[in-house]
């Protein structure tokens, strides 16, 4: 039997650093993808930041990445226990 995950630990790893907390659940493809999206969010941002409008249009591509990136991270633990026999 797997060890059980989390959920809460997951999402509060995943508001440090958007998409660790889906890789620790096994959802490295995931997780990945949730990083790299934040990452890109943040360099358009600073590199754009020199005309107001642009730069900012990134911010809530930004926010939008970091809150899915803790939902899904909860939800993965959530759905790992649910398959490794957990009740909830």
């Amino acid at each position: 039997m797997q060890p059980r995950k989390e959920p809460l630990l997951s999402l509060l790893i995943s508001f440090l650093v958007p998409g660790v907390g889906s890789m620790i659940n096994g959802d490295v493809s995931a997780g990945v993808g949730i990083l790299v999206g934040y990452g890109l969010s943040i360099v358009f941002m600073v590199c754009f930041s020199w005309f107001f409008f642009i730069g900012f249009l990134a911010l809530p591509v930004m926010l939008g990445f970091w809150g899915y990136g803790m939902y899904d991270a909860y939800q993965g633990a959530v759905r790992a226990n649910q398959r490794a026999g957990y009740p909830f």
